[in-house]
């Protein structure tokens, strides 16, 4: 992906630069970790399909948004009240399990 392509979404408004490609090297990564899949194309560059692009920009909105509050399972402003959930229910990588559905078609089998 283009780090020039998501500085103009309104989504990642604001966000710095250097932060942002940071963040996009992450997701990247563990895109290709969790399917097994490299996305190369014949010449070794790695291309990601546009729905895997689509999915990307989601988790990484999603990370800018709550990434500060992972494992909060809920929270009270009166008397100030915050319930952690259990660690790794229903995530991966830190994200949301139906985050990562985009995935699915692109894993591959490792043996």
């Amino acid at each position: 992906m283009n780090l020039d392509d998501l500085l103009i979404l309104p989504e990642f408004a604001g966000v710095d630069e250097e932060t942002l490609a940071r963040k996009l090297r992450a997701a990247e990564e563990l895109v290709i970790a969790y399917t097994h899949n490299s996305f190369r194309d014949e010449s070794g560059t790695v291309r990601f399909p546009a729905a895997v692009q689509e999915g990307v920009i989601k988790l990484l909105s999603y990370d800018l948004k709550f990434g500060d509050k992972t494992g909060i399972q809920s929270e009270t402003i009166g008397r100030h009240s915050v319930s952690y959930a259990p660690d790794s229910v229903d995530r991966v990588f830190g994200y949301p399990v139906s985050l990562l559905g985009f995935l699915k078609p692109y894993r591959k089998a490792r043996f």
